[in-house]
Parts: C-alpha cells; structure tokens; sequence
C-alpha cells in the first residue's frame, strides 16, 4: 500500500516543522527591534551637550528660575522670593 499524501502536507510532522522557521524569523526580528530600541536610547541619553529638557521638552520651574537668575533676568531678590514659592508649592501643593 503506497504511502498518501495529504496535499502538500504529511501528517503532523510536516506542520510543526513549517513551524520551526516561523518561529525563529519571528525571534529574530525581535532581537533586531530590541536591539535597535536599546541603541537608540543608550546613545539619545548619551549625548555630549544634551539636557534632560532636551530630549524630553520639559524644563523643570526652578531649572527655568535658575536659568532667568543666571542670564540676568531677575534680580537676587526675586529669584529668592520665586524659589522660596516654588518649595513651598513642592512640600505643600495646592
């Protein structure tokens, strides 16, 4: 008695070794795509020069006050009066 062929299929067999090169493409484009995520962050936070408000947009308020005190923008007295404000607000908020 000759052996049937089911289409292009043998038995079960046949499906799980189909299988076996799905799944290992589907690993390796993981490791790609996780690769790839990991080099992009080590070197977005390892730029020379970068601030954290860079890559994030956002500028802490007493990073901004610092900066205004700095460039000239408000006087001693003023940057005291706004930091006190802002520390009360960070320990007490609204």
């Amino acid at each position: 008695m000759p052996f049937r062929h089911f289409g292009e299929f043998q038995g079960f067999h046949s499906g799980i070794y189909l299988l076996i090169p799905m799944v290992l493409n589907l690993l390796v484009i993981s490791a790609a795509v996780l690769f790839g995520i990991l080099l992009y962050r080590h070197f977005a936070q390892n730029r020379v020069g970068t601030t954290t408000s860079e890559l994030t947009g956002y500028e802490h308020p007493e990073d901004i006050l610092k900066r205004r005190f700095a460039e000239g923008l408000i006087s001693k007295e003023e940057f005291e009066e706004k930091m006190s404000t802002l520390l009360q607000q960070t320990h007490h908020p609204i």
